[in-house]
């Protein structure tokens, strides 16, 4: 297949702030999460209650956060790249990352896990039980954080047909209505609450499962996807990210008085009836829109203040990947010898904050990004065309995946 032929556009380099502090703030939270009191992998004697309901506030947006932006990445690769190139590039620079960081990564943090619990298993015992493949907790087989990896990776394959039709001539008037219809503040605000359907349906059904954790994150995806890089929509975002703001505020006290904090006295002044509808059948709902709040009003003063690029931005940009892989078996690995160690919780989570960034930045300039190897198991950008290296790969995937006649113009284009 022939990629698309469009003009060059210029970068959004609001998109790469946006990623780099969202992963960035990701390392931030975890490292606190030791000294919160919550149920993360490892927790320090000492702990304070009270960070767990602030980083409550940074939950809700983050992840969702990335999911738009990875959905924004997706369709800038595939304006540039046909099928199997798009194909190729989410099999080496997302499912190598995610099969390596679950066989080299993840172990190890399990093993301390295990130790800081009590579970003295000899190193040698822990690496042969690994290959029973039984999932973490009851076996030492998991992906843990790199989660997102394996959600990534599913959207990507199963948007492919959206993006083949959207590729085709009958698209472009469709997409036009539905670009129209979004743009508008009345229907752009709330749509989070029609696009969380299935999520409330399968909550009810599979609370806490991965496919409810996949209908959870996929709209966020494709809002990305589809949506988030036309003009009409981004200028919707701007000129209401003073009212997402409010409606971001509002909805966290809401949350904080009857669901995050369950105090008897606040919750006395709310009224018995408001109380039972938010932690009852409006919770999902107040949840939903918290976040959409939030994750409009960021992106909105992102776009409108951060579309500029510095040394710090490029620097950021090329190793923000290997943070998010390396981080939390750095951070754990940290705890766990801090954790004896007679010093404060400030103090602490400054050594293990800087000793993580200091490890991953060491390991990027000495090894990452010097080998082949490294660099495609850590996501970092190569030249390496994995499809191409399997005989009969290309044909086989030419013969999946239908060819479709295009237009010239791209209708993934601002209309």
């Amino acid at each position: 297949m022939n990629t698309i032929s469009t003009s060059k556009k210029p970068r959004l380099f609001y998109l790469d702030w946006l990623r780099v502090l969202a992963f960035g703030l990701l390392v931030i939270v975890n490292c606190c999460e030791v000294f919160a009191g919550s149920s993360w992998w490892i927790q320090n004697t000492e702990t304070i209650p009270t960070i767990g309901y602030v980083l409550k506030f940074f939950h809700q947006w983050r992840m969702p956060l990335l999911f738009v932006i990875s959905g924004v990445a997706v369709s800038i690769v595939l304006e540039k790249r046909s099928i199997i190139e798009f194909i190729d590039d989410r099999l080496t620079r997302i499912f190598i990352p995610l099969i390596a960081g679950t066989i080299l990564i993840v172990p190890p943090m399990i093993l301390f896990i295990w130790r800081a619990e009590g579970n003295n298993i000899p190193v040698q015992d822990f690496y042969l039980n690994l290959l029973e493949f039984k999932w973490f907790p009851r076996g030492n087989f998991h992906w843990l954080h790199l989660w997102y990896l394996a959600f990534i990776f599913i959207f990507s394959i199963a948007i492919i047909p959206v993006m083949m039709y959207l590729r085709t001539g009958n698209a472009r008037s469709i997409m036009t209505y539905i670009i129209g219809v979004l743009s508008k503040s009345s229907v752009l605000l709330p749509i989070i609450l029609f696009f969380h359907l299935p999520y409330y349906i399968s909550s009810n059904f599979l609370p806490g499962s991965d496919l409810t954790n996949l209908i959870y994150y996929f709209p966020y995806f494709i809002f990305g996807a589809l949506f988030f890089a036309q003009s009409g929509i981004r200028t919707t975002i701007v000129n209401n990210r003073r009212i997402t703001l409010i409606g971001g505020t509002v909805t966290a006290v809401i949350l904080y008085c009857t669901i995050w904090i369950r105090d008897e006295s606040i919750n006395g002044m709310m009224g018995s009836t408001f109380l039972g509808l938010i932690q009852g059948p409006l919770e999902e709902p107040m949840i939903s829109l918290n976040q959409w709040f939030w994750l409009l009003t960021f992106t909105g003063f992102a776009i409108r203040y951060l579309n500029f690029g510095n040394d710090f931005l490029r620097y950021a940009n090329r190793v923000v990947y290997p943070f998010y892989i390396l981080h939390q078996a750095i951070i754990i690995a940290l705890a766990y010898y801090l954790i004896p160690v007679d010093a404060s919780i400030f103090a602490k989570f400054c050594m293990i904050l800087s000793g993580t960034v200091l490890c991953v930045v060491s390991a990027y300039e000495i090894v990452l990004k010097r080998f082949t190897i490294t660099r495609v198991i850590f996501g970092i950008k190569t030249d390496v065309n994995l499809i191409g290296k399997f005989p009969g790969s290309v044909g086989f995937i030419n013969k999946m995946i239908p060819q479709v006649k295009r237009i010239n113009s791209n209708p993934l284009d601002p209309l």
